[in-house]
């Protein structure tokens, strides 16, 4: 489906996939760079399958957001025509603010599982399984993936085991991190995981303590921060009502139901 993206949030989303800072990662000598080994990720330099991903979901429409490192970085299940650095922006666009739109291809089909362009479904994405979960303790039913929520990262390159994440979180988080929350309405904002908790305590100025925070401000909005382990954590594969109190989770649903 096509994407609705438009203005300043599809110029950010663009912008994102059409990292300037990646070319030069990747080219001769980029391994100075701090960005290099993220970009370069799985399958070498010349990384035709990947782009960075800004976003996935209608980003500029959910009430609830998580943000979590970086993209995993395993071997997609479309073929390199479909999408590469190479593909027209709005063909991007749909995968990433439409992935889990009706229809989709490729997409996500009930907001866990990948699918390719033939409609052929992947296997069980842990983590888009684990974050529907909590969606669907905070959001109204029925609860819509992409509409109901979307997911960023603080690094938008994909990796295996979040390799190079480290290095690239500083370059990355302050050209992107503030900016693609002022792209969103959010009225809850989960941080997943230590490395996207780092983030907005250093790069957001935010103590982020356990679990809950606010209302702070969070890129000009007040909203809730919620600030959880990662599901492949030690501790962390449980939904979000295991961290906080019963009132806790009251002012989130109240906060998305506005």
């Amino acid at each position: 489906m096509p994407s609705h993206l438009s203005g300043a949030p599809r110029e950010l989303a663009v912008e994102i996939m059409r990292c300037p800072v990646l070319a030069a990662c990747v080219a001769d000598g980029g391994e100075a760079l701090p960005c290099h080994e993220v970009a370069a990720g799985p399958g070498g330099p010349h990384r035709v399958r990947w782009i960075p991903e800004p976003w996935v979901g209608h980003l500029t429409e959910a009430p609830l957001l998580f943000v979590s490192s970086n993209p995993a970085g395993g071997d997609p299940i479309t073929d390199p025509e479909d999408l590469s650095v190479d593909s027209r922006d709005d063909a991007l666009l749909d995968w990433a603010d439409g992935a889990f739109d009706q229809g989709q291809l490729p997409g996500v089909a009930d907001g866990a599982h990948l699918v390719d362009r033939q409609g052929k479904r992947g296997e069980w994405v842990h983590y888009w399984g684990w974050v529907k979960t909590c969606a669907k303790e905070i959001l109204p039913q029925p609860v819509v993936p992409g509409q109901g929520y979307a997911l960023s990262e603080v690094v938008h390159c994909g990796s295996r085991s979040e390799k190079g994440v480290w290095a690239a979180l500083e370059p990355c988080t302050s050209r992107y991190l503030e900016r693609v929350l002022a792209a969103s309405p959010a009225q809850v904002v989960v941080a997943v995981g230590a490395i996207a908790r780092f983030a907005f305590q250093t790069y957001l100025h935010l103590e982020a303590p356990d679990h809950l925070l606010g209302p702070v401000e969070l890129a000009g909005k007040k909203r809730l921060l919620v600030v959880v382990p990662h599901p492949n954590s030690f501790g962390g594969n449980v939904p979000i009502s295991r961290h906080l109190e019963p009132e806790q989770m009251e002012r989130l649903r109240q906060a998305v139901a506005k």
